[in-house]
């Protein structure tokens, strides 16, 4: 079975209060701002990936019912299988149910669920790594990264990933796309405001329609030539 979410719930509490001690605390009355803003962000995160882990584990507590194959064979419970998944704040490890079946290599119902991704590389983190590619090398995205998250992600995995979206990006352009739904028109009011023109503005307009008519007349003449 997952282990019990109760030890982390404590853990988070803890973190929380070692906060708030640093931030009411002696020790960041004679710190710059940057650096109680960069430890704030390190710890932040720090207590992001604990949070994380605690909604998977309470969502893997609950076995889930057996799924079923295509030609109706049903999976059989195996035992709990650990993964480690690689989120923005840093590697969350947790385990959740297996199931097998004759001629398939088994299956987590809750990583469908979660719509985890195969190679276990945040949904999130991996768009951050490809809007930094999008101008620049991948090796300044991993820089941007890890000097910004803390997280060192390899190029490999940084190229695989882009390679990846690739791929789906082609599948989405390659479907032709649904119409969308008609907006419907509301009132519209229109208001005239009538004016007299002064008249230097008639002088202008009246000089420059002259001057488009002049132009005009002379590119019918150069035709007719």
């Amino acid at each position: 079975m997952p282990s019990t979410s109760d030890p982390i719930v404590q853990h988070v509490r803890h973190d929380f209060e070692t906060l708030l001690t640093y931030v009411t605390g002696a020790e960041t009355r004679t710190e710059t701002a940057y650096t109680v803003e960069l430890t704030l962000l390190r710890q932040v995160l720090a207590l992001g990936a604990t949070l994380l882990r605690l909604c998977f584990v309470t969502r893997a507590t609950a076995r889930p019912a057996a799924p079923v194959r295509a030609d109706a064979t049903p999976f059989t419970y195996h035992d709990c299988r650990p993964v480690t998944y690689y989120s923005i704040f840093g590697k969350v490890r947790f385990a959740r149910h297996y199931f097998t079946a004759p001629g398939h290599p088994g299956c987590c119902p809750l990583d469908a669920s979660l719509s985890l991704p195969e190679r276990w590389y945040s949904d999130l983190l991996r768009e951050w790594a490809a809007f930094g590619t999008t101008d620049a090398s991948y090796r300044e995205s991993q820089t941007g990264l890890e000097r910004i998250l803390g997280r060192h992600l390899s190029l490999q995995a940084i190229e695989t990933g882009m390679l990846e979206d690739a791929g789906d990006v082609i599948a989405f352009y390659a479907e032709p796309p649904a119409p969308d739904a008609p907006v419907p028109l509301g009132t519209i009011l229109v208001c005239r405001r009538m004016a007299k023109a002064s008249p230097r503005r008639r002088s202008w307009r009246t000089s420059r329609a002259s001057a488009w008519a002049q132009g005009r007349s002379a590119a019918r003449s150069r035709k007719r030539l």
